[in-house]
């Protein structure tokens, strides 16, 4: 696919949940996505659940954007806090950063803050250039 027929727009995941005349039913970015639950909290705690499995976000770049060159890889997944994700390469620059990181200091173990994307990006320019 070539880039310009990719959508580049962040996508719309705001959910709502609207009550109708079957009950409670869950919309993303305006379009249905469950069947109606007979009262709100459930409808809500289904909400929350799809929130956590199927809206994601890459934990390096911040995008919700997915590529077709660039795969979501799942790198964590709990049942109560959903999965977190990565575009494949926002991970393969990550962990390089991270094995650099602590090759300057290996007895510091963590845990360590993201750090901001142009912090990645210069170490894995500096990968390719070797400077």
């Amino acid at each position: 696919m070539s880039n310009k027929h990719m959508d580049t727009r962040e996508p719309d995941y705001t959910i709502e949940v609207i009550k109708e005349a079957a009950g409670w039913i869950v919309y993303e970015g305006g379009k249905r996505i469950s069947k109606p639950y007979p009262d709100e909290a459930t409808a809500k705690s289904w909400a929350e659940q799809y929130r956590l499995w199927y809206q994601p976000t890459c934990l390096v770049c911040g995008s919700a954007i997915g590529r077709a060159d660039d795969p979501w890889e799942c790198v964590q997944a709990s049942c109560s806090m959903g999965a977190d994700y990565m575009h494949r390469s926002c991970m393969e620059k990550f962990y390089y950063w991270d094995a650099e990181e602590r090759a300057k200091c290996p007895w510091d173990t963590g845990p360590h803050f993201m750090p901001k994307m142009d912090v990645i990006d210069a170490a894995w320019e500096k990968r390719k250039t070797g400077r």
